[in-house]
């Protein structure tokens, strides 16, 4: 084969050795001309890009909300990649290569690249042209032609003078085997003396040659390197994602619930809400509790005992619920067949939920309706007497559905204003917020934040 390409390991005994020791001596009693290779900037970028990689996507990765195995797969995508990339200076470091040049010798070139080395034959080469290359007037480098039998191959120096010494080594090298010279580490020294001083030497003890065994023939062997690299990173990503669902889950789950305090109490429920959340789940509780008692103290400064009963249990059962602070609620007005009762039975359900909720927090209480047939959390009952222009109402408190309700007193309420205007009269607000809280109405919060969806 003319040309080909092979880890080092795998040259043969012959050749591995001859280029060690030319890469040690940086070519010097070589029979061949030595081309270090240019500081190569990668490595360096890759550590700094690959630690980026690291840092960047495992802290993206632990904040997704992905489950387990889903952030465990990300997880080993980031750390394959990142950690390839961290690692690839350290195996050019550490990998035991030959580095990074090019050797011309009599019978081959060979272009080491760590530990990956190209070798072309030159045994049969004819003849070896050169072309500079320049880009804005600035020099590039110089691709060199070998004319051998078959495709002639091309290899770029990017020193021109060390190109210029190739091309006159190789021209001397034709030269002298014309001549009849059959060793070819002495031939070799020669043509590299005479490129470089321009005339042969006088004696060969003069000759710069202390490596005097060229190889004939560079060989390779085959070997399974690929189907072994890929077992390799198939093992590697498996204990990597094993690891990472085993190890990462708990630490994903510290920063969810981190996050999760600084939401409040919505930011616990979320965190309850997600059963693959498994570690704080008692203190996300235990925090809700927390939360909902200045409420319950609040709803104690009833003026009625049953009404402070009734608010007093609802949200204890609250702070115990996991999900949303859901309450059901059925507004009813009795007394009256007027075809528009069900406006008003909705414009004061609607007006009760925002403004409960407000005066509890918009978080802590959420009403809605009673489906149907289901006896509600808080009913609340009203008429108006017509003839003695007041108003009656009534509220009743349930835990469950199917519990007895905790009732509290008839209130009354002198309302001369008629359910045809403007219902619930700013009277009967202020009544219901003193009668049953013992305060004033509060301000409403805008929606989308209200107490209820009707």
């Amino acid at each position: 084969m003319s040309q080909f390409t092979a880890d080092q390991s795998n040259l043969d005994t012959a050749t591995r050795d001859y280029l060690s020791e030319v890469a040690r001596v940086k070519g010097r009693g070589s029979p061949g001309i030595y081309v270090p290779g240019n500081t190569n900037a990668m490595p360096v970028l890759s550590f700094l890009l690959g630690s980026v990689v690291l840092a960047l996507g495992l802290i993206l990765a632990l904040k997704a909300p992905k489950a387990p195995w889903a952030t465990a797969m990300l997880v080993t995508a980031i750390v394959l990649l990142g950690g390839w990339m961290v690692l690839y200076p350290i195996r050019r470091a550490f990998g035991g290569g030959l580095g990074t040049f090019q050797y011309f010798d009599p019978l081959h070139v060979f272009e080491s690249r760590g530990r990956e080395v190209t070798v072309t034959d030159l045994h049969e080469l004819s003849n070896l042209n050169l072309v500079e290359h320049f880009n804005d007037g600035n020099y590039q480098h110089t691709i060199l032609t070998f004319h051998v039998p078959g495709k002639p191959r091309t290899i770029a120096v990017a020193n021109n003078e060390k190109a210029d010494l190739v091309a006159n080594y190789y021209g001397n090298v034709l030269a002298i085997r014309e001549e009849g010279e059959t060793d070819e580490a002495v031939l070799g020294a020669t043509a590299k003396h005479i490129a470089r001083e321009g005339e042969p030497p006088q004696s060969e003890k003069l000759l710069d040659l202390s490596i005097r065994e060229v190889p004939d023939e560079t060989t390779a062997t085959k070997t399974g390197g690929f189907a072994l690299r890929a077992v390799v990173i198939v093992a590697v990503a498996a204990a990597i994602f094993a690891a990472s669902w085993q190890l990462l889950s708990p630490v994903q789950d510290d920063m969810i619930f981190a996050d999760a305090k600084s939401h409040g109490i919505q930011g616990y429920r979320d965190y309850l809400l997600d059963e693959r959340h498994t570690r704080h789940r008692d203190e996300a509780k235990a925090k809700i509790a927390e939360l909902y008692q200045p409420l319950i103290k609040k709803a104690a400064a009833a003026p009625d005992a049953n009404e402070r009963k009734g608010w007093t249990e609802m949200l204890e059962d609250l702070a115990k619920v996991e999900g949303l602070p859901v309450v059901s609620m059925t507004v009813r007005e009795e007394g009256s067949t007027a075809a528009d009762v069900a406006t008003r039975q909705q414009k004061l359900q609607t007006w009760l939920a925002d403004s409960i909720g407000s005066h509890f927090g918009p978080t802590f209480i959420v009403f809605v309706k009673a489906p149907d047939g289901v006896k509600p959390h808080l009913e609340v009952v009203y008429r108006r007497d017509p003839v003695t222009k007041q108003l009656f109402w009534q509220s009743h408190y349930r835990r469950t559905p199917t519990s007895d309700p905790i009732t509290g007193p008839q209130h009354v309420i002198a309302d001369t204003n008629p359910l045809i205007l403007s219902f619930p009269s700013p009277a009967f607000q202020q009544a219901f917020f003193q009668k049953t809280f013992g305060t004033t109405v509060p301000m409403i919060h805008a929606a989308p934040t209200s107490g209820g969806n009707f």
